[in-house]
């Protein structure tokens, strides 16, 4: 009967390792690497939402408006491959992933049209949500524009009063007080 050696079973199991464990690993991390870095570097980023058109953004506010106000929404913008993947969703499911998705000048345009076409009741839901949102991930580069339409608007700096701090960096947060006639990090009169 013929013995293997010892060295034998350990130049086996070096080569199953080498072989068979590493390239899987090697795969794994390659995974990671480009599909998770991928999105830590870029973030989500939906570049259909800067497809729509200003018509097509008006269409999206007012849909949103009429379920806010507890009415029959009109039916999103017709053909646009965003809203056509889905049909039995409404405004509302949409307004979050565009939070979180689109471009900042695609949010801007959302907020516009909802400001524009909207009552006092939406202003609440503006407020609280997209605005609230684009200026704690993008408050550096946004409060400006914010600070010269409340500037200018009494009644968007009134419709601001409505963003909580979340995760606006106290610069932001104190210029925001400041842009709805409130003073300190605390936004108090």
């Amino acid at each position: 009967m013929y013995v293997l050696s010892p060295y034998y079973y350990l130049l086996l199991f070096a080569n199953c390792i080498i072989f068979c464990v590493l390239p899987l690993v090697l795969l794994w991390f390659g995974f990671v690497y480009f599909n998770v870095g991928r999105t830590r570097r870029t973030g989500l980023f939906d570049p259909r939402w800067d497809g729509l058109t200003y018509a097509d953004w008006d269409a999206f506010a007012l849909a949103w408006i009429a379920e806010l106000s507890g009415n029959k929404p009109p039916p999103l913008p017709n053909g646009h491959v965003l809203f056509s993947e889905d049909p039995e969703s409404t405004a509302s499911d949409f307004v979050v992933p565009m939070c979180f998705t689109a471009s900042v000048e695609s949010q801007w345009r959302f907020i516009d049209s909802v400001f524009r076409l909207g009552n006092d009741e939406t202003m609440r839901h503006l407020a609280a949500g997209p605005v609230e949102h684009l200026l704690s991930k993008h408050g550096e580069a946004n409060i400006d524009r914010f600070e010269k339409l409340a500037h200018s608007d009494p009644r968007f700096a009134q419709m601001l009063k409505g963003c909580y701090k979340n995760s606006m960096s106290d610069a932001v947060w104190d210029r925001l007080c400041a842009a709805r006639g409130q003073v300190g990090a605390k936004g108090t009169l």
